[in-house]
């Protein structure tokens, strides 16, 4: 007797947003004004809902060392496609845009800056 199945057996994709990105530009009017030092922080976000934000600055011998590290929670917003919240109310949300096959992201806009339209993040994923 031979058994054959015409269905593959396929993972369900995850959410783009899963894994962890270092930052590549802090882009504010076309220019990029991150230094080396900040270069080097990440971002990581897992499946479970966690996120870890570690950045970096220099040191007063030029050393770069990590500045700060926080863990939070992540959601995606079910009603706005690529948008994703760090509180139960769905109040404080960000949107992304992944571009290279989901290896590149682009935070666009910040509301706490003068003019948002002119201040983008852009993240390589790292893992």
């Amino acid at each position: 007797m031979i058994l054959s199945s015409c269905s593959k057996n396929e993972e369900p994709s995850k959410d783009p947003i899963i894994g962890k990105w270092k930052y590549e530009k802090l882009l504010v009017g076309g220019v990029d004004i991150l230094d080396e030092c900040s270069r080097q922080g990440t971002k990581e976000f897992f499946e479970n809902g966690k996120r870890i934000i570690t950045l970096y600055e220099k040191d007063p011998d030029g050393n770069c060392v990590v500045k700060s590290r926080v863990e939070r929670f992540w959601k995606k917003n079910e009603n706005r496609d690529s948008w994703y919240c760090y509180d139960s109310s769905n109040s404080m949300c960000d949107k992304f845009i992944f571009t290279n096959n989901n290896n590149t992201m682009i935070h666009p806009g910040n509301s706490g800056h003068e003019n948002p339209e002119d201040f983008n993040t852009v993240y390589t994923r790292i893992k």
